[in-house]
Protein backbone atom coordinates (compact mmCIF):
# COMPACT_ATOMS: atom_id res chain seq x y z
CA UNK A 1 0.00 0.00 0.00
CA UNK A 2 1.07 3.27 -0.67
CA UNK A 3 0.29 6.73 0.98
CA UNK A 4 -1.02 10.10 -0.91
CA UNK A 5 -1.22 13.31 0.82
CA UNK A 6 -5.00 15.20 -0.59
CA UNK A 7 -5.44 18.10 0.50
CA UNK A 8 -4.74 17.86 4.35
CA UNK A 9 -5.31 14.84 4.43
CA UNK A 10 -3.17 11.29 4.12
CA UNK A 11 -4.44 8.43 2.36
CA UNK A 12 -3.14 5.34 2.08
CA UNK A 13 -4.31 3.04 -0.93
CA UNK A 14 -2.94 0.40 -3.19
CA UNK A 15 -2.90 2.71 -5.88
CA UNK A 16 -3.90 6.29 -6.76
CA UNK A 17 -7.07 6.20 -8.67
CA UNK A 18 -8.25 4.41 -5.48
CA UNK A 19 -7.21 6.85 -3.16
CA UNK A 20 -8.29 9.50 -5.18
CA UNK A 21 -11.88 7.62 -5.19
CA UNK A 22 -11.89 7.30 -1.51
CA UNK A 23 -11.18 11.16 -0.85
CA UNK A 24 -14.30 12.02 -3.59
CA UNK A 25 -16.38 9.50 -1.45
CA UNK A 26 -15.22 9.81 2.26
CA UNK A 27 -13.93 13.32 2.49
CA UNK A 28 -16.18 15.28 0.27
CA UNK A 29 -13.69 17.72 -0.78
CA UNK A 30 -12.73 18.50 -4.26
CA UNK A 31 -9.52 16.97 -5.69
CA UNK A 32 -6.69 18.79 -5.89
CA UNK A 33 -4.65 19.75 -9.10
CA UNK A 34 -1.63 18.10 -7.68
CA UNK A 35 -1.61 14.36 -5.36
CA UNK A 36 1.52 14.21 -3.47
CA UNK A 37 2.88 9.92 -2.77
CA UNK A 38 4.70 10.22 0.65
CA UNK A 39 7.11 8.09 1.59
CA UNK A 40 7.00 5.38 4.29
CA UNK A 41 9.15 6.83 6.62
CA UNK A 42 7.62 10.09 7.50
CA UNK A 43 6.01 10.96 10.64
CA UNK A 44 2.54 12.18 10.86
CA UNK A 45 0.46 13.55 14.29
CA UNK A 46 -2.12 10.50 15.75
CA UNK A 47 -4.93 10.90 17.31
CA UNK A 48 -2.97 10.22 20.45
CA UNK A 49 -1.37 13.21 19.78
CA UNK A 50 1.88 11.45 19.52
CA UNK A 51 4.27 10.84 16.09
CA UNK A 52 4.35 8.03 14.48
CA UNK A 53 5.66 6.92 10.67
CA UNK A 54 3.71 6.20 8.06
CA UNK A 55 4.90 2.74 7.88
CA UNK A 56 4.20 1.96 11.48
CA UNK A 57 0.31 3.41 10.96
CA UNK A 58 -0.15 0.97 7.85
CA UNK A 59 0.91 -1.81 9.94
CA UNK A 60 -1.35 -1.71 12.57
CA UNK A 61 -3.99 -1.41 10.34
CA UNK A 62 -3.04 -4.23 8.24
CA UNK A 63 -2.75 -6.30 11.14
CA UNK A 64 -5.73 -5.51 12.56
CA UNK A 65 -7.43 -6.11 9.41
CA UNK A 66 -5.60 -9.79 9.04
CA UNK A 67 -6.82 -10.56 12.71
CA UNK A 68 -10.40 -9.95 11.85
CA UNK A 69 -10.22 -12.01 9.13
CA UNK A 70 -8.18 -14.60 11.46
CA UNK A 71 -11.26 -14.83 13.71
CA UNK A 72 -13.92 -15.66 10.44
CA UNK A 73 -15.26 -11.95 10.22
CA UNK A 74 -15.65 -10.74 6.35
CA UNK A 75 -12.99 -7.99 5.74
CA UNK A 76 -11.58 -6.66 2.68
CA UNK A 77 -7.96 -6.37 3.33
CA UNK A 78 -6.74 -3.14 0.96
CA UNK A 79 -9.67 -0.86 1.62
CA UNK A 80 -8.38 2.84 0.92
CA UNK A 81 -8.44 3.85 4.95
CA UNK A 82 -7.21 8.02 6.45
CA UNK A 83 -4.07 7.59 8.01
CA UNK A 84 -3.97 11.20 9.46
CA UNK A 85 -5.27 14.83 8.58
CA UNK A 86 -2.91 17.34 9.07
CA UNK A 87 -3.27 20.67 10.84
Amino acid sequence: MNAYKINKHIICADVLDEAKAFFRNEVGEPLPDHVEEMGWECEVPCESGENKTIRDIINRVMDERNDWLRMGVPCALHDPFIIAKLP
